[in-house]
Order: structure tokens, then C-alpha cells, then sequence
């Protein structure tokens, strides 16, 4: 990571926990909890992307197939 992902990285976190906090407020709801979801969106979303994609299920080869 470069310093402008890194950056990113981190204006994500902040907005994320500022946002879930502010609408959590707003509705009446546990803003530590919503503030920590928000939060930890931003990182999930980065995990997952970098993630490589599982493999194809390999596909059985009978004999009659084999032969053909």
C-alpha cells in the first residue's frame, strides 16, 4: 500500500465510525456498536478485495468420457 491508500485507508475508518455513530444517535440506537461497525466496513471491504478467488471444482471424468 501507498501513502494515498493508506491515507484513504484511514478517511474511510473515520468517516465509517462518524457516520454509524451519527445515524445511530439519530434512531435511538448503541452508537459504540454502530460506530465500530462503521468502522470495520471500510477494512472488510479492502480483506475481501485483495482475497484471491477460490479455485474451480474440478469436474470428474468418467471413463466413457475418457475414451471419446
Amino acid at each position: 500500500m501507498n501513502v494515498i491508500d493508506t491515507a484513504a485507508l484511514i478517511v474511510g475508518i473515520a468517516a465509517g465510525a462518524f457516520l454509524g455513530q451519527h445515524w445511530a444517535i439519530a434512531r435511538n440506537r448503541n452508537p459504540m456498536a454502530w460506530g465500530l461497525a462503521g468502522a470495520l466496513l471500510p477494512v472488510t471491504v479492502i480483506v475481501l478485495w485483495l482475497l484471491k478467488p477460490l479455485p474451480a471444482p474440478v469436474e470428474e471424468v468418467t471413463a466413457e468420457e475418457a475414451e471419446a
